[in-house]
Order: C-alpha cells, then structure tokens, then sequence
C-alpha cells in the first residue's frame, strides 16, 4: 500500500474493520498511520535502501534533495 501511494503515485483505499483485529498491534500501527503518516520500523535498512533507488528518479523530478531523511519525507507526504 505504502508504494502504491508514494512510489507509484496510485489512489489507495483503506478500509479496515474491527473483526479483522486479530493483533492489538494492528491497533496500534493503523494509530501510527492515521497520526503521523508511517509505521515505525516497516521498512527494514535493506528494503529502504532499495526504496530510496526507486524515489530517486522521483525526487530529482520534483526537487527533492536526495539525503536519505528527505527522500523518505517525501515518500511519507505522497503516502
């Protein structure tokens, strides 16, 4: 869903019901999402680095400095 939004720029709906709770983390990362865009520790180092070579051409695009920390702001404000 995250590069759907960020990466590819795709329209996302989420829907989410309280019978599809079967962790109370998931409480708590659908919290994270709706406050502040990002789900803390979803993208392992390995799997950012890899989403940074896809943002890459994107933030050329658009002007955005290309340091890890502004690459990945910019990807949590397209989410």
């Amino acid at each position: 869903m995250y590069k759907q939004c960020g990466v590819k720029n795709e329209s996302v709906v989420f829907l989410f019901t309280d019978t599809q709770i079967v962790n109370e983390g998931f409480v708590e990362d659908i919290n994270s999402i709706l406050n502040s865009g990002e789900v803390p520790g979803l993208y392992p180092l390995d799997e950012r680095e890899r989403l940074f070579g896809e943002l890459r051409p994107l933030c050329q695009k658009y002007g955005v400095h290309e340091t890890r920390d502004d690459m990945y702001g910019a990807f949590i404000d397209r989410v």
